[in-house]
């Protein structure tokens, strides 16, 4: 056993074998795993910073507790740099999606992919932190060099904050923490601390640009809308009372191959005879939820949705007109805490999984990580809702958020669906599960929309987010930050208010 001490001469073996085992063990758990990480980011075009400091943190529970401490902070560090790191592409905020992520982590803890994933992880941080050892050192060594792990972390991240004001000031636009900085240090227990003492301001929901939304294009054809509009100044819309069928089509994005999406789009341009049809993009990068707020509520939410979701919302002012309000989603209400906060935007009536199921027990599952009822199932729920609001004669405005095209898809059920009446060149092909996945979701759309028995319904369907794909190649397939949308104007009369 030998202390820890810089060597004084190169003859003093014993502090060589310390200094050099300091060496050691900062390139295996503090360089090693950041190097791998920032290569691995970089192929995959991922915004990471090149220095993750929470390594340190290993560095410092080797020295002060032991391995087995040390073996635990590199684990938690590597997933937590992983979650950090791969949440942006779906749009993600790592501090509200992270407990979350884990329970959906959680419910399909059986498989395969997650069992090596983990598994992986685990092992390589073992084997990691038994290469590295541990010296005996007396105590006043050990806060010393943790002491000096400390400083070091707090030179480099004042060394980052420089080069970000820095950047700032020679941009002058907006700059992305995690894109522009050149170090993280323990966000992750800084967040977790201002959560749990309520030091986070709450409510922060931001106003969308003058036409960010499918919805606000919709009503904009119908009434003047200042620029920082919000539902409420609606109330003055005339006219009939059209049903209103709202459709958020998971990861549709604007593909380059299909400029205007007018070849996905086609079912849906062929009934110009029985409505008028109006496309475009919008620009938006965020999550599905974000995304929902977008369309509903003319405001996006900087985390995930909460308790203090707008009320000034879409389906609170199709309430107000008599209206009954309808959401229909494949998945479970839990995720996302739909099942809180589709009641506060003014849902009447709210069908999730468990209501699928609780109709038919031996529901069969759609999907590869996020397991639902099938855009198909689902479909036939919309069209049977709105022919019930037709022979009523009481409009409805329904929001259908669809599934089956969620990332990563099931490529089974992509072979199921209808092949693509356009050709994809060059597109790799989990593009091309994607699309024809949603082509399909389009071409149920357009079923619903000729069906004779509908009242008039005026159709609005819009991408959520562009696909969080992970490959860099596939997703400079898409035009970055776009949605499409189309909007089917009914040409029939509606009756009157």
């Amino acid at each position: 056993m030998h202390r820890f001490r810089l060597p004084q001469r190169l003859s003093d073996l014993e502090s060589l074998r310390s200094f050099y085992w300091v060496i050691w063990m900062a390139l295996l758990v503090v360089a090693l795993p950041n190097l791998l990480m920032w290569w691995v980011s970089a192929r995959l075009g991922i915004p990471r910073a090149p220095i993750d400091l929470d390594y340190l943190i290993t560095a410092a529970a080797i020295v002060l507790i032991g391995r087995t401490a040390g073996f635990l902070a590199f684990t938690l560090a590597v997933l937590l740099d992983l979650m950090a790191a791969f949440l942006p592409i779906f749009g993600l905020n790592f501090v509200g999606s992270k407990w979350q992520v884990l329970w959906l982590a959680l419910s399909h803890w059986s498989s395969s992919k997650i069992l090596i994933i983990v598994g992986s992880i685990i092992a390589t941080t073992g084997i990691l932190v038994l290469a590295a050892g541990r010296p005996s050192m007396s105590r006043k060594c050990r806060l010393q060099l943790t002491g000096l792990l400390i400083a070091l972390g707090l030179v480099i991240s004042t060394i980052e904050y420089g080069f970000l004001l820095w950047d700032h000031s020679l941009s002058g636009a907006h700059f992305h923490r995690q894109r522009l900085a050149c170090t993280r240090m323990s966000r992750e227990t800084y967040y977790w601390l201002r959560d749990y003492f309520s030091l986070r301001a709450t409510g922060e929901y931001m106003p969308i640009v003058r036409g960010g939304a499918a919805t606000w294009k919709y009503f904009d054809r119908r009434t003047e809308l200042s620029e920082r509009a919000t539902p409420a100044s609606l109330r003055a819309v005339g006219g009939g009372r059209p049903n209103v069928l709202l459709v958020l089509v998971e990861s549709l994005g604007c593909l380059k191959a299909d400029p205007g999406r007018r070849k996905l789009f086609a079912p849906l341009w062929a009934l110009e005879a029985k409505y008028e049809i109006e496309s475009g993009e919008i620009q938006f990068h965020g999550n599905t939820c974000q995304g929902e707020m977008r369309e509903l509520t003319w405001r996006v939410p900087q985390g995930l949705v909460d308790r203090n979701a707008p009320r000034l919302s879409l389906p609170n002012w199709f309430l107000t007109r008599g209206y009954r309000t309808l959401a229909i989603h494949g998945f479970t209400g839990r995720f996302g805490d739909r099942l809180a906060w589709y009641p506060l935007v003014g849902f009447s009536q709210a069908l999730f999984l468990d209501d699928f199921f609780a109709a038919n027990p031996n529901l069969e599952l759609q999907g590869s990580l996020f397991q639902g009822a099938s855009d198909r199932l689902t479909a036939e729920e919309v069209h049977k809702h709105l022919l019930i609001a037709s022979r009523a004669h009481i409009p409805l405005f329904l929001h259908w958020m669809t599934l089956s095209s969620h990332f990563p898809v099931d490529s089974s059920y992509a072979e199921a669906c209808r092949p693509l009446w356009f050709q994809l060149e060059g597109v790799p092909s989990t593009i091309c599960a994607l699309e024809r996945i949603q082509g399909d979701t389009i071409n149920l759309i357009s079923r619903i929309a000729v069906d004779p028995k509908l009242a008039p319904t005026d159709i609005i369907v819009v991408g959520d987010h562009p696909p969080p794909l992970p490959s860099l190649q596939d997703r400079q397939c898409y035009v970055e930050g776009q949605v499409p949308y189309v909007i089917l104007r009914s040409r029939l009369a509606a009756p009157a208010p």
